[in-house]
């Protein structure tokens, strides 16, 4: 498969967790201003500014046998972009009773200004048990398990946008793939040039999801 297009000054940071066996990965983009290209020591400043806060909403609402492992920074303006890859050390305090499978999740969604069909950017979280439900329900979360979530996605939207000596950083989505119509039959396709929309909020969903992609594919 050939390499996606550049999508301009963007990191891609790739945090990995794990709860025994079943490996999850977060994608996360942050935009970059001023001039240059940053560092290996740019990209470990980053971090250090954002992993504990990136953090918050994964430690409450993942079980106990569920901890940070890494993550990977990729500065995706030219091929030859600095890599970083940092610890990501954070242990959940929910407990393990009632353990649900790897696949479930709760879906955040992320805001953008820009309206498209196909809905906004998510991040996927392997965290809950089956405590955490509604009562009654089966794929409704409780509201105070959603609510300890969404008040950490809150403190760690409160960090953007971040100036640090590089530059100015703020969190944003990357659209690489846009759907045409060839032949009368829809096709997705890579964008010649990405979109990059800057991310204004994150909203915990309160249905109960699955990432269907994340069993398997990660971790062999």
């Amino acid at each position: 498969m050939p390499a996606l297009p550049s999508p301009g000054r963007v990191v891609k940071a790739v945090a990995q967790y794990h709860a025994e066996d079943a490996i999850a990965q977060n994608i996360f983009y942050f935009q970059y201003g001023g001039t240059g290209a940053p560092s290996v020591s740019d990209l470990s400043n980053l971090h250090g500014h954002l992993q504990a806060d990136l953090a918050a909403p994964y430690v409450g609402s993942a079980t106990t046998n569920c901890v940070g492992d890494h993550i990977t920074y990729t500065d995706l303006q030219t091929t030859s972009g600095a890599v970083d890859v940092e610890t990501w050390t954070w242990t959940g305090t929910n407990s393990t009773t009632d353990g649900l499978p790897a696949n479930c999740a709760v879906c955040v969604s992320h805001e953008i200004s820009r309206r498209y069909r196909g809905g906004h950017p998510r991040t996927y979280m392997m965290v809950g048990n089956a405590g955490d439900f509604q009562t009654g329900s089966y794929k409704m979360w409780q509201a105070s398990f959603l609510t300890n979530i969404q008040n950490g996605w809150n403190t760690y939207q409160a960090l953007w946008p971040y100036n640090a000596p590089f530059a100015t950083w703020t969190p944003v989505n990357v659209s690489f793939y846009e759907t045409t119509i060839v032949g009368g039959v829809k096709t997705k396709t890579v964008r010649a040039t990405p979109l990059v929309d800057l991310i204004t909020g994150s909203t915990a969903r309160d249905r109960v999801c699955s990432q269907r992609r994340r069993l398997g594919k990660i971790g062999g």
